[in-house]
């Protein structure tokens, strides 16, 4: 090896980019230090060493062997310059002034001792994938604050739903409301859907069994959360559309059209109006019918027949008063004998008037009495009956009062009550501004 000013070199071996590392040099008490380049060592006076400012510590590889041995350095006849300690493997560099003792115990407590942002990052690239703990927080682990803000995404998360795909065909009636409004249901040929008014979303789903398909359905008027539905095969089943079970199930032998139910005078039970064919008849029955123990309870009553193809039915103050529409006429009927309130002797007087065009839809309200004290009351508050028809030509007739029109008109011509009567004798009002058939019809609940 060449000698440079009678001092030895060494050849280094040099792993990626990292310099050579400066070597430190001490002296005795009362000389002065002063950093040199390595290049300029061999021209130092006599006394004067050279010292490295402490190199920040970073990853770097393993130490070579030309790194571990250690650098000879020259000397003087006045001083005498220890030999320095090898450089430590973990990146720090020992001072001249502390003992090799100290320095194995650094070396143990290396990590222990870092204090810079850059030591810190040092340590972190080194660990790759552990998290370091920083003022006693791991970077790992979500703060509070962080958990604070989660919490009620997931509980918006759990709100919402997605629901499965709605549609097809369903039967041509007035959609169904449940009695507190929060519920709507609607009949497909196979089976009755119950939605919530509140989100539109499909909560129940009763079907009919067999080949049968729905023709007509009705809430419960004594108990609101069942319904009955009347299907092709001449059965009527009675549902608790909340839960999806069965109630009740009966075989009435005949195709049922329309229904209707109210709830049976001094009891407590259902009655169902329904409108049902047989051959070129169409009847109106009146039925009980009971579960159970009651079973052998349940009743029959017809309370007319016609040829004439019925298209809807309304029961209005507990079956008092049945109104029914065919193509151009419509039926009201008024039971009599009140006091009797057995479903055999259910009576009613008919009278019927014709219209000139097609009935398309219609519908009747109970006028609630005056309060005003100032006018005579009436005899029955309760039969001042408002009836709206719709027809295919967009006109919506409206009579007031009807079954007083129809006792005036009788009083006047001292004829039956069976006879059939125009509407232009009933002097109604006549609304027009629809261009097409009026499709459907309703009062308000206070009859506004």
């Amino acid at each position: 090896m060449a000698e440079l000013n009678g001092m030895p070199k060494l050849k280094r071996k040099r792993n990626g980019a990292e310099p050579q590392r400066k070597k430190v040099k001490t002296e005795p008490e009362g000389s002065k230090t002063v950093a040199t380049s390595p290049g300029k060592q061999g021209k130092k006076a006599a006394g004067v060493e050279t010292s490295a400012p402490l190199a920040v510590p970073t990853a770097t590889p393993s130490p070579s062997k030309a790194d571990k041995e250690p650098t000879p350095t020259p000397t003087s006849k006045k001083d005498a310059t220890p030999t320095p300690q090898k450089s430590q493997s973990n990146g720090t560099d020992p001072t001249a002034s502390t003992p090799s003792k100290k320095r194995k115990d650094k070396k143990r407590d290396t990590r222990a001792e870092l204090q810079t942002h850059a030591e810190i990052e040092s340590a972190v690239a080194q660990v790759n994938s552990t998290a370091v703990a920083v003022n006693g927080e791991n970077l790992d682990r979500p703060s509070k604050k962080e958990k604070k803000q989660k919490k009620p995404k997931d509980k918006l998360a759990d709100e919402w739903a997605i629901s499965g795909i709605q549609g097809g065909w369903f039967l041509p009636q007035d959609p169904v409301f449940s009695s507190d409004e929060k519920y709507l249901l609607l009949a497909k040929p196979k089976t009755l859907e119950v939605f919530a008014t509140e989100t539109s979303l499909l909560v129940q789903e009763l079907p009919v069994g067999g080949s049968a398909v729905i023709l007509s359905y009705c809430i419960s008027a004594v108990q609101p959360d069942q319904v009955y539905i009347a299907d092709t095969a001449g059965i009527i089943t009675l549902w608790n559309w909340t839960n999806g079970s069965k109630v009740g199930r009966w075989h009435i032998g005949a195709t049922v059209r329309h229904l209707d139910v109210v709830k049976q005078p001094d009891a407590d039970q259902d009655l169902l109006y329904a409108h049902e064919t047989g051959g070129k008849n169409h009847v109106i029955n009146v039925h009980a019918l009971r579960t159970g123990a009651q079973a052998s309870k349940t009743e029959l009553k017809r309370i007319t027949k016609t040829n004439n193809p019925i298209t809807g039915i309304q029961v209005l103050l507990q079956g008092k008063i049945v109104v029914a529409s065919s193509a151009k006429s419509i039926l009201i009927g008024k039971r009599t004998k009140l006091h009797k309130t057995a479903v055999q002797d259910f009576e009613y007087i008919w009278r019927e008037f014709e219209t000139s065009s097609r009935i398309t839809t219609f519908n009747s309200h109970v006028r609630l009495p005056d309060t005003d004290k100032s006018k005579k009351s009436q005899p029955d508050p309760r039969d001042r009956l408002d009836l709206a028809i719709g027809d295919s030509d967009g006109v919506i007739h409206l009579f007031e009062d009807i079954l007083s029109s129809f006792a005036a008109i009788e009083k006047s011509q001292k004829t039956k009550a069976s006879k059939i009567l125009g509407p232009e004798s009933l002097r109604p009002k006549r609304l027009h501004w629809h261009r097409e058939a009026v499709g459907a019809i309703k009062w308000s609940l206070d009859g506004v």
